[in-house]
């Protein structure tokens, strides 16, 4: 049996590990719209929801944060084969 789970409020530096279980191919499969969501759109969502809106608004920092979101490194795909 796993361990006990511990709750916390998503922070900013949540916003990648989230936008990859987003993108996750099992949760694609499972979504209503299964179309992969773009970065542009995942960091809109992220910043608007709940958990992540009074870090959002009070933050500086976090406004330039989002607009080094669109240079981020494409994951790679799981299964891909390395160039190496």
């Amino acid at each position: 049996m796993a361990g006990p789970v511990t709750l916390r409020t998503a922070s900013l530096a949540d916003c990648e590990l989230v936008f990859d279980w987003a993108n996750d191919p099992v949760t694609r499969a499972m979504s209503f719209n299964q179309a992969q969501i773009t970065r542009a759109e995942h960091v809109a969502w992220f910043a608007a929801s709940s958990s992540a809106t009074n870090i959002w608004r009070r933050s500086a920092a976090a406004r330039a944060w989002a607009e080094r979101c669109s240079s981020w490194p494409r994951p790679r795909q799981r299964g891909a084969a390395s160039a190496g």
